[in-house]
Formats: structure tokens, sequence, C-alpha cells
């Protein structure tokens, strides 16, 4: 049986982008997960540029990796809110990258690289009520509805509160910082907390994971009429899962195949493809890793 494949559709509601250098991209992702821009949303996808002003909302149990233009990783859990307000890439080495990141709900991690570190950065992160200068180091923190709270893993950072200045110089110093109220004393981080922490932003193999270079896909479902091929991708890119509709010819017949892609490993593919059994009711899912 000769097999005429090439893909057909992606998203048909992309929204337009009229920005010369983009701030991030998406390395690594966990549906669901939404992109806003410019009053729009749809779901976020593996291979995403981000630019000023870009608002990433991520779901339960979802996980985004965003690389900088500088090599440096923000990490972010699930059920959080976190804006691109902007971002200056550096043109060559040694020059700064500059910039404000809000994160307005949830858990995070900014991480330099080895070849992050030949830039210099002025860089600025919100954590709901207070804003954290960073210029190479590695730190995690979180919005809560009852606190914000960063954790000092590597390098040094300064921490910005209602009008007060907190310098963090220790590895594994935590600033915990209730609401409405001053924050308490500085003191080491509990071990036990930050291991659990730590998870909140880390992906969960096995559960999921999309890389860029990820070969596995989840066959959904082949439709015969392209209409409805592209309302059930529709239907799922609203649910914050990024799909495409893939055309192939079979014996001369044309179908419309919908597929989720870029898994990490078979077992990420088959975590998902259990799942839209389960909540969406597509009944003979399979997979394919070409």
């Amino acid at each position: 049986m000769n097999i005429a494949f090439k893909t057909f559709l992606s998203f048909i509601f992309i929204i337009p982008v009229a920005h010369a250098d983009s701030a991030a991209i998406v390395k690594i992702l966990q549906s669901p997960v939404w992109l806003e821009r410019d009053g729009s949303q749809v779901s976020l996808t593996i291979g995403d540029e981000l630019f000023g002003k870009d608002k990433i909302v991520t779901g339960t149990n979802a996980r985004v990796l965003l690389r900088l233009s500088d090599d440096s990783v923000v990490k972010l859990g699930e059920n959080a809110e976190f804006i691109v307000e902007e971002l200056i890439p550096p043109k060559q080495e040694g020059d700064v990258l500059s910039g404000f990141l809000n994160v307005l709900k949830g858990a995070f991690r900014y991480t330099t690289s080895v070849i992050s570190k030949k830039y210099k950065r002025d860089l600025k992160v919100k954590v709901s009520s207070a804003t954290i200068g960073i210029r190479g180091t590695d730190v995690w923190g979180k919005a809560e509805p009852t606190r914000d709270f960063v954790v000092l893993l590597e390098g040094e950072i300064s921490i910005e509160r209602d009008n007060q200045s907190y310098q963090l110089t220790e590895p594994l110093t935590l600033f915990m910082a209730p609401k409405d109220q001053p924050p308490e004393p500085l003191q080491p981080v509990d071990m036990d907390d930050l291991a659990i922490w730590a998870q909140e932003t880390e992906p969960q193999p096995g559960k999921g994971v999309r890389v860029l270079e990820g070969i596995w896909k989840v066959m959904l479902a082949s439709y015969a009429e392209e209409r409805i091929a592209n309302a059930k991708m529709i239907e799922l890119q609203k649910e914050g899962i990024a799909t495409s509709v893939e055309l192939h010819d079979i014996d001369g017949q044309t179908w419309y195949r919908l597929v989720i892609d870029k898994f990490e490993t078979r077992a990420d593919a088959q975590f998902v493809s259990d799942d839209m059994q389960s909540t969406y009711g597509f009944t003979s899912p399979w997979l394919n890793n070409q």
C-alpha cells in the first residue's frame, strides 16, 4: 500500500506576529498550556517563539520550559500565569540580556547555563509582590494566594518588596513573604521542602512530555472530511492541547488525520493516548514514531 504523506495543517487561527526578534522559544511542555497574545488565546506548542507582552497560562499537571535568547532557562509549573513583559536579547557575546518577567501565579525556576554565562544580564522577575533582580544565578520561586516565596539555589540575587531591599548572597536561602505582611527573616531553606518544591517545575517523564526533537506521535483519529478534522482540532486547541491535521492519501482516498506530536518517549505518547480516550472519548488512537 502506497502512502503519500505530508503535513497538511497545523492551526488555522495562527496569532499574527509583528516582532523582529523573539524573546524565548518553547523547548519542552506538558499540556494543557495556553498562549495569550493581543487579546487572543490559543494552545501553546513546541517551538513557539515568544515576544514582549505574551502570556502563558498552564493547567493542571502542566509544565513548560522556555529557552531565552542567551541560553538561560525559565521553567513553569502547573496552574501558573506568566508574562514576558519585556526581553531585549543580547546581540553578541558579552552583551546584556535585559528585561522584565512577571510571575502572576504559580511556580517558576530561572537558571543560567554554561553558554548563558558568556552574556551579562539585567533581568527582573516579579513574583506577585516581590521583584527579583537577576544577573547570573539559579533561583526558584512561587506566587501563592497566601504568600510569595523565593529560594536562591546558586549565585546572588536582590529582592525588592514594599520599598525594602533584601540581599540573598548564600545559596539555599529562603525569602518568605506572607500576603499583606512583612517578610519573614531570611533563613536556610528546609531541604525536604525544597525537594518537594523543585519537582513542581520539572517535566514529569512518562506523563506527556513533548520536546522539539520528539519523534513519537499520538494519532487520534482519521476523518474523510476536512471540516470535521479541523473542528476536532479547534476543540482540543481550546483545551490547551496543541494538535495538527495531517493529510494522508491511501489507495486513492484522502484522510485527514488528527495528531499530537513531538513526544519525548513512547511512554509519554501512551500516557496522552490513554488520557485522550478517557477524557475526550477518542475510541482507538494509535502511536507512531515516524
